[in-house]
């Protein structure tokens, strides 16, 4: 096959997918746990906000694969980049904003209905 990664078996050989991606060091255990939704939100709006660290560099891993498959970039260090660009701009927050709203519209009870 032409020199891409070999995905035949459990582990993906051949490439390294985080190469040119990662801002900071090894991420230790425990340092990506989740908590309650209040909690994951509030995460959320922190690395949104610029906050640095293991969760920040998850979320950028994690927008750069979707960002790769989606045909915006060519492979996740682009990604990476572009989704960094989003983080550290401040679209990404008005995106999460935007979508707050947006779910939350119909969700009052009309005042017919009460």
């Amino acid at each position: 096959m032409g020199g891409g990664p070999d995905v035949g078996g459990e582990e993906i050989e051949g490439v390294s997918p985080t190469a040119g991606c990662r801002g900071g060091g090894d991420v230790k255990p425990g340092a990506l746990e989740g908590g309650t939704p209040a909690e994951n939100a509030a995460t959320v709006r922190e690395v949104f906000a610029g906050a640095p660290g293991a969760k920040r560099e998850a979320v950028l891993l994690n927008a750069a694969g979707a960002i790769a498959a989606a045909g915006r970039a060519a492979d996740l260090p682009e990604g990476y980049a572009i989704a960094r660009e989003a983080v550290d701009s401040g679209a990404a927050a008005m995106r999460l904003e935007a979508l707050i709203v947006f779910s939350r519209a119909g969700s009052e009870p009309s005042p017919e209905a009460a």
